[in-house]
């Protein structure tokens, strides 16, 4: 399940590189996964601000953090819905997946929202458990 779930990701990521190439190195995705890991809602980085990502980089004295992280925008868009884990995913200019563990300000996100598992891709195309 996971490896076919890290490469639907990086699937999406791959179909917008036209659009994201000329703009970014890299692009970051997050998916909230249910107990039976359906998809709940995705989420990418974002250059705008957002008031739960101030808080965070407040929180942790990290104030150059504040745009907001693939992590949080997916855990804000679960509208609701208690995820179980997520899963974060790097992908490069050419389509290749990256490394993707998560910042200190996202891991304390995660913690806080509960989520039992965090997954995150490796530079050798895999996820690992954090």
């Amino acid at each position: 399940m996971q490896e076919s779930l890290l490469e639907k990701l990086r699937t999406r990521v791959v179909e917008q590189l036209p659009v994201i190439s000329t703009q970014r190195r890299f692009f970051v995705i997050a998916a909230t996964l249910d107990k039976r890991g359906r998809i709940i809602a995705i989420g990418e980085n974002y250059r705008k601000t957002h008031p739960l990502m101030d808080h965070y980089s407040n929180l942790l004295h990290i104030p150059h953090k504040q745009y907001l992280h693939a992590e949080v925008s997916a855990l804000i868009s679960s509208n609701n819905i208690q995820p179980h884990s997520i899963v974060v995913v790097r992908v490069d200019k050419k389509g290749g997946v990256c490394l993707a563990k998560p910042c200190p300000i996202c891991e304390r996100a995660i913690a806080d929202f509960k989520v039992a598992k965090t997954y995150y891709s490796t530079d050798e195309g895999k996820l690992a458990l954090l």
